[in-house]
Protein backbone atom coordinates (compact mmCIF):
# COMPACT_ATOMS: atom_id res chain seq x y z
CA UNK A 1 0.00 0.00 0.00
CA UNK A 2 3.10 2.13 0.28
CA UNK A 3 4.48 1.62 -2.96
CA UNK A 4 1.10 2.86 -3.84
CA UNK A 5 0.66 5.78 -1.87
CA UNK A 6 4.58 6.76 -3.02
CA UNK A 7 3.36 6.53 -6.82
CA UNK A 8 -0.15 8.75 -6.56
CA UNK A 9 1.97 11.23 -4.82
CA UNK A 10 4.60 11.12 -7.41
CA UNK A 11 2.03 10.80 -10.65
CA UNK A 12 3.20 7.74 -11.50
CA UNK A 13 -0.73 6.32 -11.40
CA UNK A 14 -3.90 8.41 -10.96
CA UNK A 15 -5.74 8.81 -7.74
CA UNK A 16 -8.29 7.01 -8.42
CA UNK A 17 -6.72 3.78 -9.37
CA UNK A 18 -4.57 4.09 -7.07
CA UNK A 19 -7.48 4.39 -4.44
CA UNK A 20 -8.88 1.08 -5.84
CA UNK A 21 -5.67 -0.34 -5.46
CA UNK A 22 -5.56 0.24 -1.72
CA UNK A 23 -8.98 -0.83 -1.55
CA UNK A 24 -8.28 -4.46 -2.78
CA UNK A 25 -4.48 -4.72 -0.50
CA UNK A 26 -6.40 -3.70 2.68
CA UNK A 27 -9.21 -6.76 1.67
CA UNK A 28 -6.17 -8.83 1.07
CA UNK A 29 -4.96 -7.43 4.30
CA UNK A 30 -7.77 -8.24 6.38
CA UNK A 31 -8.58 -11.40 4.78
CA UNK A 32 -5.10 -12.83 5.61
CA UNK A 33 -5.33 -11.78 9.11
CA UNK A 34 -8.55 -13.11 9.92
CA UNK A 35 -6.88 -16.67 8.62
CA UNK A 36 -4.15 -15.87 10.92
CA UNK A 37 -6.90 -15.42 13.85
CA UNK A 38 -9.07 -18.19 12.85
CA UNK A 39 -5.76 -20.42 13.31
CA UNK A 40 -4.31 -19.22 16.10
CA UNK A 41 -8.06 -19.53 18.05
CA UNK A 42 -8.40 -23.00 16.33
CA UNK A 43 -5.05 -23.79 18.38
CA UNK A 44 -6.18 -22.18 21.70
CA UNK A 45 -9.61 -24.03 21.32
CA UNK A 46 -7.39 -27.84 20.73
CA UNK A 47 -5.40 -26.41 23.54
CA UNK A 48 -8.15 -25.87 26.12
CA UNK A 49 -10.02 -29.04 25.05
CA UNK A 50 -6.96 -31.24 25.41
CA UNK A 51 -6.29 -29.51 29.16
CA UNK A 52 -10.08 -30.62 29.97
CA UNK A 53 -9.84 -34.21 28.57
CA UNK A 54 -6.64 -34.78 30.63
CA UNK A 55 -7.09 -34.14 34.49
Amino acid sequence: MGAVYRDMRAGKIETQDGTRLTYVLDRLLKAYETAVIEERLALLERSLNAKVIKP
